[in-house]
């Protein structure tokens, strides 16, 4: 398979209210798509996607990356897709971009879906929260309610902040015992501080807890852990299979939610998510702020994971104003459908990528 094109577009897609969390406020997402297109007008899609928030680097730095290391391997390469190999080290997000955006294009060629590329059992639906940023106490109530009335069976609640008792109060009252919360401080508390607020919010019933402390602090995790009678799941602790490794040798979590782009794409999310497995730990996938292309590849994945049973962080595509995807997929019943197209399922909007273009 001969690559004749490769092309990148960078853009920056605004948000419908701004999205707070213990790591800040954003108004906006910067992401860059990546389109790969064969000898036979076939084309494959990837997304990169920049965590600057969470020890990352900023979007242009991640295009100035691909562009230097890996763009002279793609472009007119002979590439057997599963065979490419870049000798240099590239940010794991410029690697998961590669990767989806070959999976794709593979999966087009051979007319299937990605799921049914990568799964031999694949799911028709894939479980999937509702995710509610930080903001006041009445605000929270009223989208765990929308979120119920959609039909969530579990909800995500961004913590982290100086009223997170009142806001997992304020949502329990409105949801009731009968829907999942879950909560994320993306490493806000120092160890000490986790275990007090954790103690002070169990009675609210909560299904898991991720990222109570920073992601480097393997020692802060496992006392935590010991702690809580909540399980304790690693994020952005995790983005080799060596912080897996090191979490579960320690004793320092009892999941780990995947981000293809933090870890690099499918091949190092489905090593992440067997060593999950073998070790019995919770195992999802999850999101921050991706556009179509990113949630899309999350969705195939958890589809042809059998073993992931909890409701996985993908349906955050309603926060965007607009995107860059002709049709975006709908939740129903807390769930989204897998596309029946081939590959991952999505089509470019060449308006939008005009529209939201950053150079």
């Amino acid at each position: 398979m001969k690559i004749e094109r490769v092309e990148l577009f960078a853009l920056r897609l605004p948000l419908k209210t701004a999205f707070v969390s213990s790591e800040g406020s954003t108004t906006e997402r910067d992401l860059a798509i990546m389109r790969i297109t064969d000898e036979n007008g076939q084309t494959g899609l990837g997304e990169i996607t920049s965590y600057p928030g969470v020890g990352g680097v900023p979007l242009g730095e991640l295009v100035e990356a691909f562009e230097i290391n890996a763009r002279p391997h793609l472009q007119d390469a002979n590439v057997d897709v599963e065979g490419l190999t870049i000798r240099e080290a590239l940010p794991a997000p410029v690697d998961a971009a590669i990767d989806i955006a070959l999976l794709d294009l593979r999966a087009k060629r051979e007319g299937v879906r990605v799921a049914d590329l990568i799964g031999t059992e694949v799911a028709e639906a894939v479980s999937v929260n509702a995710t509610i940023a930080s903001s006041a106490p009445d605000d929270v109530a009223e989208q765990g309610r929308s979120a119920m009335d959609a039909g969530f069976d579990t909800i995500k609640l961004k913590v982290g902040m100086q009223d997170d008792k009142w806001r997992v109060q304020a949502l329990r009252d409105a949801v009731g015992f009968q829907t999942r919360i879950r909560l994320d401080a993306n490493g806000a508390w120092y160890t000490a501080e986790a275990i007090d607020v954790i103690g002070e919010l169990t009675s609210f019933g909560l299904e898991l807890i991720e990222q109570p402390v920073d992601g480097d602090d393997i020692q802060g995790m496992q006392r935590v852990r010991d702690s809580a009678i909540v399980p304790i799941v690693a994020d952005e602790g995790v983005r080799t299979a060596a912080d897996l490794e090191r979490h579960i040798a320690n004793g320092a979590c009892d999941g780990v939610a995947i981000k293809l782009s933090q870890v690099g794409g499918v091949a190092a999310a489905a090593q992440l998510a067997d060593t999950a497995k073998q070790a019995g730990l919770l195992a999802f996938v999850t999101s921050s702020l991706d556009g179509p292309i990113g949630l899309a590849a999350g969705l195939h994945f958890a589809a042809a994971r059998p073993d992931f049973e909890l409701a996985n962080g993908l349906a955050t595509g309603g926060l965007f104003i607009d995107h860059y995807a002709i049709e975006m997929p709908s939740v129903s019943e807390g769930k989204i459908a897998l596309p029946d197209r081939p590959g991952l399922g999505v089509e470019l909007d060449e308006d939008a990528l005009a529209e939201w273009s950053i150079g």
